[in-house]
């Protein structure tokens, strides 16, 4: 007669399916589990899924190196391919499936290699600081492994071959009695592999979460009156209807507010090109005294700190580092990182849909990228569809109501300063005497004196006034500047010269640039309430003694 044991057993093994229909099941489960660790492969920008410039671009994770990129899908093709035969073989039986999987391992580890080399490689050859501009939305693509989360990759990689052997061992464990400690200890560390990347994936939403409450929070301005949506604003295409930037206490600054749509793909940020990163570009304002008004990290710490909401956030998503300027600009970077604009009538008209813009748009196009040469600068093609080349020239802009002469006697000055003072030049750009020498605050180079930073067109007409100190109002006083040769000075880019288009030339060309105005943007501006700078309850005020503006 069976002992309880045994017949447990046996009613257990009766009740299973059959070894076809359990291996139908679990190829099933392997397939499903392999999609989902690509899709979350993907959605941290670790995985490419084409090599079409376009898709990439719909996606919105394709840079101005969107070549290399596409040169870099077939790697990461193989690694996936390296990945799934390991998990094939950890099916088989011994010794073929250790051996398949071992080669599909090492394929797959030795594919990445290749690629992670080969990009580093590329970085230092376009002098590139970090590749924020081809991450997804999730962490860095490659300043991640730089930080020494390397390893969560090489978790992620693993979790197809785990997954596989986890569910083969409890098919095994199921069909015996017997649970063993190996068995416990491969349950316990297949679980956590699987987990880890999830939980980062969601984590790194959450970060873009926090910097979305971070972008919008009045508090993190040194009098409540202003957030970074206060200059920002969604309302008007992230750009400011402000001719120049308004900061605490309503100081006026001294250049225009660029928006920040698509800035996840530029390699420069401010007019003058002085932060290479967004993070960087996201602290200035903060301790800025025109600007957000804090006068030391420490008061805006204290100031975050005292916000219980803060706290806990901070303390999930930055165990290590807590509230710091660093960790609070990069939440506010990884949701600006999520601002992209595309959609517009023109994408659509690229792709072959020639009823989506009109006659005058055409023609404008025509104009745009022929007679008119605004796409030497403005530049467009399938790798960089931005309309900037991310350069720095010298229009004519700067200096028209100054004596140019008087400006480059300042340029002397500036040089001389910074080499024996090292004063930053983010404290000169703020300096209405210093700030239209432009991109020569940060080169020191005789050649940028009054160059600056080639705009996006795209949302152009819900981003006006234009130019870098907002003199201009209107899109037709922007092409009429052009068509004269811009403004003349010593240090004009050969690029200016007339262009003798005619009113009807010019129509058409603005005509154009409207149709660069994303769908998406245009319905957000009209359904956002503009930002104002009404003050907010501070942290240990009387929110009766709040006042006003």
């Amino acid at each position: 007669m069976p002992t309880n044991k045994r017949l447990g057993n046996l009613l257990l093994k009766e009740s299973l399916p059959s070894t076809w229909t359990l291996k139908t099941a679990l190829a099933a489960v392997v397939l499903v589990t392999s999609l989902s660790a690509l899709r979350v492969a993907y959605n941290r920008g670790y995985v490419v899924c084409s090599s079409s410039p376009e898709y990439l671009w719909s996606l919105g994770i394709l840079s101005r190196h969107g070549d290399f990129l596409a040169q870099l899908n077939m790697l990461h093709l193989q690694i996936t391919v390296g990945l799934l035969v390991c998990a094939i073989g950890m099916w088989w039986r011994r010794p073929a499936g250790l051996l398949l999987s071992l080669l599909g391992l090492a394929w797959g580890g030795t594919i990445y290699l290749v690629w992670y080399f080969s990009t580093s490689a590329f970085m230092v050859e376009q002098e590139i600081p970090d590749f924020a501009l081809l991450q997804g939305p999730g962490k860095q693509h490659l300043l991640a492994l730089r930080e020494g989360t390397w390893w969560d990759l090489v978790v992620l990689m693993m979790v197809i071959a785990l997954f596989v052997w986890l569910v083969k061992r409890l098919v095994g464990i199921l069909m015996s009695s017997r649970v063993g400690h190996r068995d416990s200890i491969l349950f316990v560390f297949a679980i956590v592999s699987i987990c880890a990347p999830l939980t980062h994936s969601v984590i790194a939403d959450d970060q873009v979460v926090l910097g979305q409450k971070l972008y919008f929070d009045k508090r993190l301005s040194a009098d409540g009156t202003i957030s970074c949506a206060s200059c920002h604003d969604p309302a008007t295409a992230f750009a400011s209807k402000d001719t120049l930037a308004i900061g605490v206490r309503n100081q006026s600054g001294t250049r225009n507010v660029p928006t920040l749509l698509n800035a996840k793909f530029s390699n420069s940020f401010f007019w003058d090109g002085r932060a290479r990163t967004l993070e960087e570009q996201a602290k200035q304002p903060l301790l800025n005294a025109a600007e957000m008004g804090f006068e030391s990290e420490a008061a805006l710490v204290a100031r975050l700190s005292s916000i219980p909401e803060y706290r806990k956030a901070f303390r999930r998503l930055f165990p290590r580092e807590g509230i710091t300027l660093d960790t609070v600009a990069s939440a506010i970077a990884s949701y600006e990182r999520t601002l992209i604009s595309n959609n517009s009538p023109f994408d659509r008209f690229i792709k072959g849909d020639q009823r989506a813009i009109t006659a005058n748009q055409k023609a404008g196009w025509a104009l745009f990228k022929g007679r008119a040469r605004c796409i030497e600068c403005h530049v467009f093609s399938a790798s960089s569809p931005f309309f900037t080349d991310f350069k720095f020239y010298n229009t004519g802009v700067a200096g028209r109501d100054q004596n140019f002469k008087a400006l480059t006697q300042r340029a002397d000055e500036i040089r001389f300063r910074r080499r024996s003072k090292r004063i930053a030049s983010s404290a000169l750009a703020h300096q209405a005497e210093f700030s239209e020498l432009g991109r020569f605050l940060v080169t020191l180079d005789d050649k940028d004196i009054g160059a600056f930073k080639t705009p996006t067109l795209r949302d152009v007409e819900l981003t006006g006034p234009y130019m870098h100190n907002g003199s201009m109002k209107t899109l037709l006083d922007v092409v009429r500047f052009y068509n004269q040769g811009g403004g003349h000075n010593p240090m004009l880019t050969d690029r200016m010269r007339p262009l003798d288009l005619n009113e009807h030339q010019m129509s058409d060309i603005v005509e154009f640039l409207r149709s660069l105005t994303s769908d998406d943007v245009l319905k957000q501006a009209q359904f956002s309430k503009p930002q104002t700078r009404e003050r907010v309850p501070l942290p240990g005020t009387k929110k009766g003694l709040v006042t006003r503006r």
